[in-house]
C-alpha cells in the first residue's frame, strides 16, 4: 500500500492527530520486524508536515503479502478484529497500549454472516470440515485494513521471544495482565459482535486444522519433542475436542489478548511493561489461556516448574487483588494443565503451514516447542 502525503493527511486530520490546516508534505517508509509477525507487516513512517505539528514518526500495519498466511488471518478475522479492539475496546481498558492515530477495515458487509457459517460448519462431519478448512486457507483476498499507531521505538525496547526472559521480568509483566483480565471479567460487558466470538464457536474446526497439519508437523518438528509429549500430541486426537469446549466454557471468560508474548511487549529500561501491541486474534476466553501462552513461550525450558509455580500463585494473587473472587488457585492450576494440552492441539497449526520469513522466525517456532515440551512434563501422561 502506498502511504502518499495526500492519504496520510486526510486520515490524521479524520482521527485528530493534526489540525485542519495540517497537511502532510513528505513521508519515509522503513520496513520493520521482517520474520517477527506471521499475518502482519509493520513499517516505521517518517513524517514531514507544514502548517502545524504532528507525530514525527508512526508504525503502520497492514496484513501480510504472504498469500497463504494472509488467507490464515482472513479465516479467522484477524483483520477486522484487531482495528475494532484497538479503537472500540482498549481505551476503556488497564492495559497499556500505543495511541491509535488511524484504525480503517474497509467492511464487505458479509462480516456478520461468518459467525453463522461457521455455527453450521461444526455441525459437519470431520472430514469435510477438514476438506473446508484447508479450502478457507486459499482464500487470501482482505478488504483494505491499515492502522497507523505510535512509534514506541525510542521510548521503550520490544521484548524478544528467541532469546525468552527471565522470572523476575515474567512476574512483573503478570502484574499487569491480571488486572486486564479481572477489568472484563465473566465477559458480561463486551459487545455482543461476531468478531469478538469465543473460539469455543468453532472447536471443531480448529480441531480439523490439527488433524490436517498433524503428520507434517511430526515430520518436520517432531525431533524437538520428547517421547513423552509425542504421546501426548497423540491423544489430543480423542480428546482435544472436549477438553477445548470445556476450557472455554466451565472458567469464567474474560477479555483475552491471545498472543500474549514477548514479541509484543514492550518494555521500560527498568524492565517494567511499557505496552502491548498486536491484538489480532483477540477474543473472550480463560484468563488462564493468556497466561498459559506467555509462560510457555517466555521462559527456558530448563525453568524449574517450582518457579512456574510461583508465578501461577502471583497472578492469581493479583487477580484476588483486583477484585476476583470464586476462582481459587487449585481451580487455576488445573486450568492451567489442561491448557497446556489446547496450547499442544494448536502448535501444529501454528507451526505446519504458515511461512515464517527469515530465519528468526523458524528460531522462535522452534524454541517455542521445546519450551512448551518442558512444560508439559507436569502433565499426566
Amino acid at each position: 500500500m502506498g502511504f502518499t502525503p495526500d492519504w496520510l493527511t486526510q486520515e490524521l486530520r479524520r482521527g485528530g492527530s493534526i489540525s485542519g490546516s495540517t497537511t502532510v508534505t513528505s513521508v519515509k517508509r522503513e520496513t520493520l520486524g521482517q520474520g517477527e509477525g506471521f499475518m502482519g507487516e509493520l513499517a516505521r513512517l517518517t513524517v514531514g508536515y507544514e502548517g502545524g505539528p504532528g507525530p514525527a514518526t508512526m508504525v503502520a500495519k497492514i496484513p501480510t503479502q504472504v498469500a497463504h498466511n494472509r488467507a490464515r488471518g482472513r479465516s479467522l478475522g484477524v483483520y477486522q478484529r484487531e482495528v475494532r479492539v484497538y479503537a472500540d475496546l482498549l481505551p476503556d481498558l488497564p492495559i497499556p497500549a500505543p495511541q491509535v492515530y488511524a484504525a480503517i477495515y474497509e467492511e464487505t458487509g458479509e462480516e456478520p454472516g461468518v459467525l453463522e457459517q461457521m455455527r453450521k460448519a461444526e455441525k459437519l462431519p470431520l472430514w469435510l470440515l477438514r476438506v473446508l478448512v484447508r479450502r478457507a486457507a486459499m482464500n487470501a483476498d482482505v478488504p483494505p485494513t491499515v492502522l497507523l499507531l505510535e512509534d514506541l521505538g525510542s521510548s521503550a525496547k520490544v521484548g524478544d521471544q528467541v532469546a525468552g526472559t527471565s522470572v523476575a521480568v515474567a512476574a512483573q509483566v503478570l502484574e499487569t495482565l491480571a488486572p486486564f483480565h479481572a477489568a472484563s471479567w465473566g465477559a458480561a460487558d463486551l459487545p455482543d459482535e461476531p468478531y469478538l466470538q469465543s473460539p469455543v464457536v468453532i472447536t471443531r474446526i480448529i480441531h480439523a486444522g490439527y488433524r490436517n497439519s498433524y503428520k507434517r508437523f511430526i515430520k518436520e518438528m517432531g525431533h524437538l519433542l520428547s517421547p513423552r509429549t509425542l504421546r501426548l500430541l497423540r491423544t489430543v486426537k480423542k480428546t482435544g475436542i472436549d477438553r477445548r469446549r470445556r476450557l472455554y466454557s466451565e472458567p469464567p471468560q474474560c477479555l483475552l489478548h491471545v498472543d500474549f508474548r514477548l514479541d509484543n511487549l514492550f518494555f521500560h529500561q527498568d524492565g517494567g511493561l511499557a505496552c502491548v501491541i498486536d491484538w489480532q486474534t483477540s477474543t473472550p476466553g480463560p484468563a488462564v489461556y493468556d497466561l498459559c501462552y506467555f509462560l510457555t513461550g517466555s521462559l527456558a525450558a530448563s525453568t524449574p516448574e517450582s518457579e512456574i509455580d510461583d508465578l501461577i500463585a502471583q497472578y492469581h494473587q493479583c487477580l484476588v487483588a483486583s477484585g476476583v473472587t470464586g476462582y481459587p488457585l487449585d481451580r487455576l492450576r488445573s486450568d492451567y494443565n489442561d491448557c497446556l494440552m489446547v496450547m499442544l492441539e494448536g502448535m501444529p497449526l501454528g507451526a505446519d503451514d504458515l511461512e515464517f520469513g527469515d530465519e528468526r522466525g523458524r528460531d522462535l517456532i522452534e524454541r517455542w516447542i521445546e519450551r512448551l515440551d518442558a512444560r508439559l512434563q507436569r502433565v499426566p501422561a
